[in-house]
């Protein structure tokens, strides 16, 4: 059994565009939220705050209307394919709204964590707002715990309780499995392209940047040990390093720096 688990950005990674500027594009605000996001893209504004004001631009779009929008996102299907085949090895880390996304995340059926919305009096409000790399360190956690790792494993503290690092975890049903006896950390693999990436890619033991929709950050760039130009290298890259787990049954995180 692998010891690998792959991790996902959302918007620009797995899907084909950023999502918030599509769904601005109904209420005639495409281009500013076309320049937050892409401000935010590159680190310029904090996620956060970002994300809180692209909120509030946003809640007044019918749930419906953006659920219906969402249905048409396309997704990368190389990238697809590959969390669908794997599903129980895979996870989405996005901070994207939970009730917005929900449709894309049913489509790949993998476990996902989101920043959580909730809708009171036929009102939209933001709960929280996700921390990636916290988010990171509760999947590491659960996903030892899962495979009965002991030694090393089990030392990621939980996901914290407050408002900023609030989950909305997606747990569709799938086989638990065991690694009996195994004394060896899990290994986790995160791609992104974002700024808002860096905090996952800082708790991942290797960080791929995909350029497949857009350039990856420059300040994530450091962060990642290779750099992927497309969903079908991606895939291929993430093949090798699954048959590199199989075979040799140990890992090393190794340097950075090289594309693929």
């Amino acid at each position: 059994m692998s010891r690998t688990r792959f991790v996902f950005d959302l918007d620009g990674t797995l899907t084909s565009c950023e999502i918030l500027p599509l769904l601005g594009r109904e209420l005639g605000l495409e281009d500013e939220l076309g320049r937050l996001t892409r401000l935010t893209l590159d680190g310029v504004l904090d996620f956060p705050a970002s994300f809180r004001l692209r909120f509030q631009m946003l809640r007044v779009l019918p749930l419906r209307r953006v659920r219906e929008v969402i249905d048409g996102v396309a997704l990368d299907p190389h990238l697809a394919a590959f969390v669908r085949r794997r599903k129980e090895r895979c996870c989405v880390i996005t901070g994207n709204l939970d009730l917005w996304v929900a449709p894309i995340l049913e489509r790949l059926g993998c476990r996902a964590f989101c920043s959580s919305g909730s809708l009171r009096g036929g009102e939209l409000f933001l709960d929280g707002v996700l921390d990636k790399g916290e988010a990171l360190r509760r999947y590491r956690k659960e996903e030892e715990e899962r495979a009965g790792c002991s030694g090393p494993c089990g030392t990621a503290s939980a996901l914290s309780d407050s408002t900023d690092a609030s989950t909305a975890p997606h747990c569709p049903a799938g086989a638990a499995f065991t690694l009996s006896g195994s004394a060896s950390p899990l290994r986790i693999i995160a791609v992104g392209e974002s700024a808002g990436d860096i905090p996952m890619f800082r708790q991942a033991d290797l960080g791929i940047a995909f350029a497949g929709v857009h350039a990856p950050a420059p300040a994530l760039l450091p962060l990642a040990r290779h750099t992927a130009p497309d969903g079908p290298s991606l895939c291929h890259l993430l093949e090798e390093l699954e048959r590199e787990d199989l075979d040799a049954g140990k890992f090393d995180p190794g340097e950075g720096g090289e594309d693929f």
